[in-house]
């Protein structure tokens, strides 16, 4: 098997099969033509003996009405004899016969030669007198009256064997089976020869399709017939130079949307970063020139001072959520102690919701064990999560946050808040960059969180029910379970990231 090909059994290819029906057919029509003329061959050669065998037995009859008339059994004999083979003869009419006999007019035997038992047969008339009695086997009989003056004096019985005819038909289809084995070879070397140069372009073209799915665009095949399979190939190399072209014009489109799109996004993140920074720093240009005026003592007032730490600090947050999405840090996996990661995090959280009059409550398992995962990617995808749960929840509410080891060694960690809730229509855009659906939010938070976790290979959804609230699951695969030798504590897990 080669580049994803699937190897084709010879027994299954075109060339296999063309064979084989076209030596079927040779071997079927020299079986059938040889059949047809060794049947008619053996009609006419039991017509042939038939007749030879008539006239062998009314020249005898003829021949025998003298020495019947005179009892003459020595010239008789003489007479039947000559019509036996002698060693080494080759006249047609001793071969074939295998016995005579000549009778009296009572039916007694006078004299015979050569006989052997034959099986009785009913004896069928051909001819004036004449009468053949055959019992199918490799003898036949054949009996003539002696006549004189048109009495009957006698009868003459000759045998005729097939024994020399059969042997014949025998070697000749001996000689019609080499000649169909002869013909099937001629016919599967042909046949062979014949389909490898027709079925030749075809391995090409699939060869030069290969090479296209690999990516070999333009690919070319060397085909030069001036038939239907050379019009094949050159509508095979027309439509590569075409593939070739239409990949280069998409790659070429591909880049230039690509461009557009990184310049689209670019302006994106500049207009947003623009407004996010521009209300912030109005409000410090404009303290900053109160600080100017005459009369200013030099001391600015405890809620002048507040508004602009708080315009600092979401300025901050706002640079640090944008260098968060942009600057895509890849995973660095360890084996960590899940148990006192999440414990980490959730005090971090739950510092951050006191401040807001929420409380974060953990709800973990003890079976959650060791995994491999980025530690600071996790927190801060986890922590952008529900540091929203938090801003949407009203003070005295609750953020739950539940973790559970899944059967397939992976993690679910669920947050929920009892805020709002997120309308259907909002919810497919929650993951989008800079999409938002509370007042001063960066809309960046969801889709850090997003990133990281499909960078760790997982998932993250959200469920919302309008005035109940809002569940966002993040679940992890399992992967490699890490031992206890190499779980590093959150300590070290973190340290980086404190």
């Amino acid at each position: 098997m080669e580049g994803g090909a699937i190897a084709v059994p010879w027994y299954r290819g075109i060339s296999f099969k063309v064979s084989a029906v076209i030596v079927a057919l040779v071997v079927a029509t020299v079986a059938v033509v040889g059949w047809i003329f060794l049947t008619s061959l053996h009609r006419y050669t039991e017509g042939v003996l038939k007749s030879r065998g008539r006239y062998i037995a009314t020249t005898l009859a003829q021949q025998a009405v003298e020495p019947i008339l005179y009892e003459d059994r020595v010239a008789l004999l003489k007479l039947i004899e000559s019509f036996q083979p002698e060693a080494g003869e080759l006249s047609a009419e001793a071969a074939i016969v295998a016995y005579a006999e000549i009778r009296d007019r009572d039916g007694r035997p006078l004299v015979e030669a050569g006989r052997t038992a034959t099986p009785p047969a009913v004896a069928i008339s051909v001819g004036p007198g004449v009468m053949v009695a055959d019992h199918g086997g490799l003898v036949f009989e054949v009996a003539a009256p002696v006549v004189v003056k048109g009495v009957a004096i006698g009868q003459v019985r000759v045998g005729v064997s097939r024994a020399l005819a059969r042997g014949r038909l025998r070697s000749l289809a001996g000689q019609i089976a080499l000649l169909l084995a002869l013909a099937a070879s001629l016919a599967a070397t042909a046949t062979v020869l014949l389909s490898r140069r027709f079925i030749r372009p075809l391995v090409q073209m699939i060869r030069g399709a290969r090479r296209i799915g690999e990516g070999g665009w333009g690919t070319q095949i060397g085909v030069h017939t001036h038939d239907e399979t050379g019009e094949l190939a050159a509508t095979f190399n027309e439509m590569s130079v075409r593939l070739q072209q239409a990949f280069e014009e998409i790659h070429r489109t591909q880049t230039q949307l690509i461009q557009s799109e990184r310049l689209s996004i670019l302006g994106s993140f500049a207009a947003h970063l623009a407004h996010e920074l521009k209300n912030p720093l109005t409000s410090i240009k404009l303290s900053m020139q109160a600080m100017g005026e005459v009369g200013f003592d030099g001391c600015l007032d405890p809620e002048e001072r507040e508004l602009i730490l708080n315009d600092v600090a979401h300025m901050d947050e706002v640079i640090t959520s944008f260098l968060a999405y942009g600057r895509r840090r890849p995973v660095v996996s360890v084996a960590v102690e899940v148990v006192p990661l999440l414990e980490e995090i959730g005090r971090r959280l739950g510092a951050r919701g006191r401040q807001a009059g929420v409380a974060v409550e953990l709800d973990l398992t003890p079976d959650l064990g060791r995994l491999h995962l980025d530690p600071e990617r996790l927190s801060e995808a986890l922590e952008n999560v529900v540091t929203n749960a938090i801003q949407v929840t009203p003070p005295g509410g609750v953020v739950a946050v539940e973790a559970r080891r899944l059967e397939d060694g992976g993690l679910r960690l669920a947050v929920a808040d009892r805020g709002p809730g997120i309308a259907a229509e909002a919810r497919v855009h929650l993951f989008e960059p800079f999409f938002t659906t509370r007042h001063g939010g960066t809309g960046l938070g969801l889709a850090i969180a997003q990133q990281g976790v499909a960078d760790h290979g997982g998932q993250i959804e959200v469920e919302s029910v309008v005035g109940e609230g809002t569940v966002v699951t993040i679940t992890l695969p399992g992967g490699r379970t890490a031992s206890g030798s190499e779980a590093a504590g959150y300590d070290g897990a973190l340290s980086g990231q404190r």
